[in-house]
């Protein structure tokens, strides 16, 4: 992901002088910096070292390292903060790093990227033209064997798979709660248990939301599938499966189409164009809609009751 970050930040125009990567390996680091044009390599192995001040900081670790690396960036004095997803193993982790965060005076964000699809963006408005959401139903389903051979996952010294609801579901279930509000109501059911994530295989709920819109969720992780979500509103159905390409289902006909929207930039990430600009301060983004660190706790606490996680994470 911290090269995601670096490719979008050159595309920006940073030039690499402005552009400072941090990491704990000064040879991977090293390499790292000099494979986006020479950018300056800074190694910090501990907690205990003070690190120089940026402006804007963009954090692309692990969750169960996330704390330590916050706090390491805040005590050098960076007062402007993007975590990578989710920024911790619990909600009650993420909460205290908003916490940290809040006593400094820091702005710190969740780096849920996909508020930032073109297709989103569009969806968003037209939500609002035709009066807002009356329902929603999406899928986080998983493939376990791609989950399971994850060269990235298995390279963690500490592995998450057991709590793997927090890692890749939030994207989904994120973009739901943007797009309709935050539950008010819901009910969660589990069935089955897989060997690395024993709380559960198969999950099914419902609930309410906010603005009143009524939302269902099936997934399973032990057969087939893929992400998705379809929003009805007095007009349009949209569907988004995969998410990069929605589709749009008039209510005069059953017949859908592809959304028209404005397309993202080449070779980048989708999302990435967006939601670092919005970050930073520069045309391309909406800072409305980026996620506050707090909003990211909340969300990690809705998905800590659909999975039926300890709410504390102790182990982590």
């Amino acid at each position: 992901m911290g090269a995601e970050y670096a490719k979008t930040l050159l595309h920006l125009g940073y030039g690499p002088a402005q552009v400072a990567v941090l990491g704990r390996s000064e040879e991977r680091t090293g390499a790292f910096a000099e494979r986006f044009g020479g950018m300056e390599p800074l190694v910090a192995a501990t907690g205990d070292e003070r690190l120089p001040t940026f402006d804007a900081a963009i954090l692309a670790v692990p969750p169960h390292q996330m704390p330590n690396v916050f706090g390491m960036v805040l005590a050098g004095g960076t007062r402007r903060l993007l975590l990578e997803k989710p920024g911790g193993m619990s909600a009650a982790t993420v909460e205290q790093l908003a916490r940290d965060a809040e006593t400094v005076g820091a702005a710190a964000f969740a780096a849920y990227n996909r508020r930032f699809f073109g297709g989103v963006d569009q969806i968003r408005r037209l939500i609002a033209e035709d009066g807002g959401v009356l329902s929603v139903v999406f899928d986080f389903s998983e493939l376990e064997h791609r989950v399971v051979t994850d060269p990235v996952i298995r390279s963690w010294s500490d592995s998450p798979l057991e709590r793997w609801g927090l890692i890749n579901p939030p994207h989904i279930l994120d973009l739901f709660i943007h797009l309709a509000g935050w539950p008010t109501e819901a009910e969660h059911r589990r069935s089955g248990s897989l060997p690395w994530h024993p709380s559960g295989a198969v999950f099914a709920g419902s609930g309410r939301t906010e603005r009143g819109a009524l939302f269902a969720y099936a997934s399973t992780w032990t057969g087939a599938g893929r992400w998705g979500i379809e929003i009805a509103t007095p007009a349009n159905k949209f569907t988004l499966r995969p998410l990069e390409a929605p589709k749009v289902q008039a209510i005069t006909g059953f017949a859908q189409s592809d959304l028209a929207f404005a397309p993202e930039p080449e070779g980048l990430k989708p999302g990435f164009f967006g939601l670092v600009s919005a970050f930073l301060g520069l045309p391309g983004g909406d800072p409305a809609h980026l996620c506050p660190l707090t909003d990211g706790a909340r969300l990690l606490g809705f998905a800590e009751e659909i999975f039926g996680y300890e709410a504390d994470g102790a182990k982590f």
